[in-house]
């Protein structure tokens, strides 16, 4: 795995590692847009290049709200250790209220959808064959408002 950032050692680390490694790894490129926003040296550079050249996959990690994240290391904090989306969202003892529970059970199917579509990178051959990534979600932002509703009974 790679996590590239504007930071002219790391790339330089990067770039040396691939070039030693070759196409006898299977790459995947990971960007966090909360923790590294941009990654200027890395988009459209010649390691980019060889990369995408060598099958590497591709994989952006999904942002979670700013608000979720603090409402899971409140939770962290009262358990006096880390936890996991995950278990967050099977955990019923925690109580995690509905509206962040909805929150993070879309992310979290997000992130999963992402990580299927790349199962081959992840996984030996074999596993990875049945993985079937699940269809996107249609997002709220592409549905038209009040498309199912009868405006004729409230004009």
């Amino acid at each position: 795995m790679i996590f590239p950032i504007d930071e002219v050692s790391d790339m330089d680390d990067i770039s040396e590692t691939v070039e030693t490694l070759g196409d006898t790894v299977d790459w995947i490129v990971v960007r966090n847009r909360v923790k590294i926003p941009t990654t200027k040296f890395f988009d459209g550079s010649e390691i980019e290049r060889i990369l995408q050249d060598q099958g590497a996959a591709f994989l952006e990690l999904p942002s979670l709200l700013s608000d979720i994240r603090n409402h899971l290391r409140a939770h962290e904090v009262r358990l006096g250790r880390g936890l996991s989306p995950a278990e967050a969202l099977k955990n019923p003892a925690l109580k995690i209220d509905l509206a962040h529970r909805m929150i993070l059970e879309e992310w979290l199917g997000e992130l999963f959808r992402r990580f299927d579509a790349i199962a081959s990178h992840l996984l030996p051959s074999v596993a990875a064959t049945k993985i079937k990534p699940a269809p996107a979600v249609q997002s709220p932002a592409s549905r038209k408002r009040g498309r199912t509703i009868n405006v004729e009974n409230i004009l």
